[in-house]
């Protein structure tokens, strides 16, 4: 998983007018030049069918692939390149495609309580699987059949995420933890990025909690064993995103919550106008040098409490609090977090009780007690 494959795809594609030019970094396809329009709701269902369709084809070249997500795990396994262009598809005639009077049928929906993002649900994919098999199957000469190509469309919606919040999220980083998260298991479905958003699975039959579902002790349970499996069970990969979230030194694991408390209070110090006047006035009232100190502050006493403890492994705190190191386990134990885990940020299935937890944009390394 390497974030700076993203922007080694966009170095490539300033080389490619092509709106639809396609690298594979983690496993899913890349189109740094497709820029979405939220206020159309047609430019927004291109996208999901167009991801949908790569996703697939990812997923079918892959031996072993029995859906979308293990198709993307298995190409992000062979550690393709940015620089290794989706050759098959690049002369692909996208503008025909999307014209296929079938395709036309998809349904976009806004979907409600996107505070970061814009969110969007196109559905309509049942309908034309066997439309989407066949144009796959044209992008695969050694294809007789579309049948196994069908069976990889298991889904009628999908989740366009038009990204906000600009300068606040490193949306490389994040993107490349999602996929991780997703071939682990712990996240849902990850079909493709585009210049400005990405595409997910919908949880179909799948719910937001309410603050009030918080008080019952078998959904608290429930939240609490998905917790602790991602707390437990989830790696981050070796290399380039594990050095990001975790740092080369095993014994210093830095804290990304005080990172990141910091990076937003100098983006905040950075600016004398804000959006609206009102806004304006608002910052300025919140003194924010005097904030700014209370925070350094609280970090500091926060991280000596902290160091002063003995019992505290200082090695692979991920393995620590698992119990599969030495020593006794310590609330300021270090792991991966959500780190937004508030009650829409938990989607339940009413029928099953299953949990899943959705938006790890703000996912890093943090206390596993906080």
């Amino acid at each position: 998983m390497a974030p700076s494959d993203y922007i080694k795809s966009r170095e490539l594609a300033t080389n490619n007018n092509c709106q639809f030019f396609t690298t594979l970094v983690d496993g899913r396809p890349y189109l740094p030049n497709l820029t979405v329009d939220a206020t159309n709701p047609g430019s927004v269902c291109n996208v999901a069918l167009i991801n949908v369709i790569l996703s697939i084809f990812i997923a079918a070249t892959n031996d072993g692939a029995h859906d979308v997500d293990m198709g993307g795990a298995l190409a992000a396994k062979e550690n393709n390149s940015p620089e290794e262009v989706l050759k098959t598809i690049s002369s692909f005639d996208w503008e025909s495609t999307l014209k296929n009077e079938s395709f036309t049928s998809l349904t976009c929906t806004k979907v409600t309580g996107g505070i970061t993002n814009a969110l969007f649900r196109v559905s309509g994919f049942e309908k034309i699987k066997t439309d989407v098999a066949n144009v796959v199957a044209t992008l695969l000469p050694n294809t007789d059949t579309t049948d196994s190509i069908n069976s990889l469309i298991d889904f009628n919606s999908v989740l366009i995420r038009i990204f906000g919040a600009e300068g606040m999220i490193d949306r490389d980083v994040e993107s490349s933890t999602y996929a991780a998260l997703c071939n682990a298991d712990i996240a849902y479905r990850y079909l493709g990025r585009f210049n400005n958003g990405r595409v997910e699975g919908w949880l179909d039959g799948f719910v937001p909690l309410k603050c009030t579902d918080l008080t019952h002790d078998g959904t608290s349970l429930e939240i609490a064993k998905e917790m602790a499996r991602l707390h437990c069970s989830f790696e981050v990969p070796d290399g380039e995103l594990r050095n990001h979230h975790f740092g080369t030194d095993l014994n210093t694991i830095t804290v990304g919550l005080w990172d990141q408390l910091s990076s937003w209070m100098e983006q905040a110090k950075g600016y004398s106008e804000f959006k609206t006047p009102n806004d304006t006035v608002r910052v300025k009232a919140l003194e924010l040098n005097k904030i700014e100190t209370e925070v350094q502050n609280f970090i500091t006493s926060f991280s000596s409490a902290a160091s002063s403890d003995n019992d505290i492994d200082t090695g692979d705190s991920t393995a620590s609090i698992c119990g599969s190191a030495k020593g006794k386990k310590k609330k300021s134990d270090i792991v991966f977090c959500h780190n937004d885990l508030l009650a829409a940020n938990i989607m339940r299935n009413p029928e099953t009780g299953k949990i899943q937890l959705i938006d790890f944009e703000y996912g890093g390394t943090n206390y596993a007690a906080l």
